[in-house]
């Protein structure tokens, strides 16, 4: 997985617009279509837990860099059990293994105030116990792995039809195929048809009770942001 944790909101921002449809049959709609048309929201099936969601990714160096060192007093390698789990988070947020890690903190919080090495030792605590649960630090990590996408949906579109529920989820790098998985598990009664279109490839899956499955591939066609996205295998 793309780690959207090191990238700022703007790059993320910018990342390429992804196209994921979900067809369904009109006679197996229960309720899962309000999911879809009542203030969607990706976090409505698969939440992001609150000590996810106050942690801001631009400041994961000063404060792994603070907490790991408790200020630049102590020295992780000095700490057998504890230094194994620091070099992978380290590793993961794609910064360099430190030769003295008094130094690496001192480097990295230069001209801080005692309240700004405060907040950032809470976040370090934050992140590291975050990177513990779930090998992730930050919202944006836990919707990347969770929801398969780094955020919400930008746009949703429903295209109901007599015979069949067809609804456009535009996203950000990425589908949210693995938050669709689980979607499919809380309804296995329903069986869906996911077309997911960017800018190179149309690839077609079919979902059944968390099950998914890959059926066809084609390269993509040029097409506008505004055109359907709806895919013509049908409901199987």
């Amino acid at each position: 997985m793309q780690n959207y944790e090191l990238m700022t909101p703007n790059e993320i921002n910018d990342l390429p617009k992804v196209y994921a449809t979900v067809q369904f049959s009109t006679e197996q709609i229960t309720n899962c279509l309000d999911l879809f048309t009542k203030d969607f929201s990706f976090n409505k099936v698969i939440p992001i837990p609150e000590n996810y969601q106050i942690v801001h990714g631009p400041v994961i160096e000063k404060a792994l860099a603070t907490y790991l060192t408790n200020f630049g007093r102590n020295n992780p390698q000095m700490m057998p059990g504890y230094y194994p789990i620091i070099v992978e988070m380290l590793q993961y947020a794609g910064i360099t293994i430190p030769e003295d890690f008094n130094t690496w903190f001192r480097e990295c919080t230069a001209n801080c105030d005692t309240e700004t090495w405060q907040r950032f030792y809470q976040l370090g605590y934050q992140y590291y116990e975050n990177y513990k649960r779930t090998k992730i630090f930050t919202a944006v990590g836990f919707c990347g792995r969770f929801w398969g996408t780094p955020s919400d949906a930008i746009e949703v579109t429903s295209h109901t039809t007599k015979n069949t529920v067809g609804v456009v989820l535009t996203t950000l790098a990425k589908p949210p195929l693995p938050w669709l998985v689980v979607l499919s598990e809380m309804y296995p009664a329903l069986n869906f048809i996911i077309t997911v279109e960017d800018s190179n490839v149309i690839v077609t899956y079919k979902l059944h009770w968390g099950s998914l499955e890959k059926i066809h591939e084609e390269p993509a066609s040029v097409t506008t942001d505004n055109e359907s996205k709806l895919n013509t295998m049908g409901i199987f």
